[in-house]
């Protein structure tokens, strides 16, 4: 995803909130900018579990991972492969549905979204914040979380 310059302007309609550190939740359905953003959060959220799950490389999402939560993933990732050493396993992508995100920003630069991941048998939460990339202006994970 691409962006000069990101438009985080919040939406003023029944779905805007303030909360206790004075963000705003800028998303609405007919904000084209926010429609994007949400699609490349869902898509990052479901890839980095796939990740996890060790059915995807790391290395394909080099380019939407800053360096520090590329090394923490691909650390992660190599426990997985280790826990699962030596067991029958089909690697196949799971069943995911992945939550539309909350969304929302501090300043015009930074985006922290959380979405809710349901598979077969489990359900998780995961925390993302993002910036844009100071040179190509695409979205850049700079922390993840994951319960």
């Amino acid at each position: 995803m691409r962006t000069s310059e990101p438009n985080l302007t919040p939406a003023h309609d029944e779905r805007t909130s303030r909360t206790a550190r004075g963000t705003t939740e800028w998303y609405t359905p007919d904000n084209p900018e926010a429609d994007e953003l949400v699609r490349h959060i869902r898509g990052l959220s479901k890839a980095i579990l796939e990740v996890l799950l060790g059915v995807r490389p790391i290395h394909s999402l080099t380019r939407w991972l800053s360096p520090s939560v590329y090394t923490k993933l691909e650390d992660r990732a190599a426990l997985a492969r280790e826990q699962y050493r030596g067991q029958q396993r089909r690697l196949t992508r799971p069943a995911v549905f992945v939550s539309i995100p909350r969304v929302q920003t501090d300043h015009h630069s930074c985006v922290d979204a959380a979405v809710v991941i349901s598979m077969r048998n489990r359900v998780r939460a995961m925390t993302l914040t993002l910036e844009p990339h100071p040179r190509t202006g695409n979205w850049v994970l700079v922390e993840v979380g994951l319960l």
